[in-house]
């Protein structure tokens, strides 16, 4: 199961990345704020490669050797800050996320009863009211 096999393999990557910011001197530069920032700055770098395509065109972004480089680059580049990020913090990366989904399928019941596939395909998230919810929820998704 391949999911299985990278959970085990975070801890060890984030051991990686500590090793290679130790052998640097980085740690003074490695500070949540700072690792934040720069987790924002890949995320948005990430983003840019989406920026002006259709939708359609962004769910073909793989088949574009030179694009899913980029696109394979840029999430690791994501993927390496926040693993920084949860070193700095002692933040095990694996349960945060478990443990919010756990909240989320608690908070957002599946729909029960007639039309149940139609609301859950009609709606691409949550309702307005939600969304409004989310934004003052620092727990949200």
């Amino acid at each position: 199961m391949p999911g299985a096999e990278t959970g085990r393999e975070l801890p060890a990557l984030r051991r990686r990345l500590a090793a290679f910011a130790a052998a640097r001197d980085w740690q003074p530069y490695h500070t949540p704020k700072n690792l934040a920032a720069a987790l924002s700055v890949e995320a948005a770098e990430l983003l840019e490669i989406f920026q002006w395509l259709t939708p359609e065109e962004s769910a073909r972004v793989m088949s574009d050797p030179e694009r899913a480089h980029r696109v394979e680059d840029e999430v690791a580049d994501v993927l390496a800050y926040l693993l920084q990020f949860c070193e700095v913090l002692d933040i095990d990366p694996a349960a945060a996320l478990a443990a919010k989904i756990d909240r989320n399928e608690r908070r957002f019941p599946v729909p029960e009863g007639p039309g149940r596939r139609a609301r859950s395909r009609g709606s691409a998230g949550p309702s307005r009211d939600e969304s409004k919810d989310r934004t003052l929820d620092r727990n949200s998704p």
